[in-house]
């Protein structure tokens, strides 16, 4: 008996996952949390998302185009100051 619903339940779980493939994992900024799809950073999360809300989903984190720009970003002041040292002005 234990073994038949084993058996059941193990072939309504390969049913279950065959009827769709695998959910693609999704790219995430960690900074400003877009996310990355259509060749794009986007604030709204994927549509597919919402279609099986029970599954589980892989999240890569990076930073997006615009945190990285922001990130090594250099300002007047900044540039400014190591550039021109007073002891070093003839």
């Amino acid at each position: 008996m234990l073994k038949k619903v084993r058996r059941d339940w193990a072939n309504a779980e390969i049913k279950r996952l065959a009827g769709h493939n695998t959910i693609k994992p999704v790219i995430m900024c960690k900074s400003c949390y877009s996310f990355y799809y259509k060749n794009s950073w986007n604030l709204k999360k994927p549509a597919y998302l919402n279609d099986y809300p029970e599954e589980e989903v892989s999240v890569r984190l990076t930073k997006c185009g615009a945190c990285l720009e922001e990130e090594n970003a250099e300002y007047e002041r900044e540039s400014s100051s190591f550039m021109v040292d007073s002891d070093q002005v003839w």
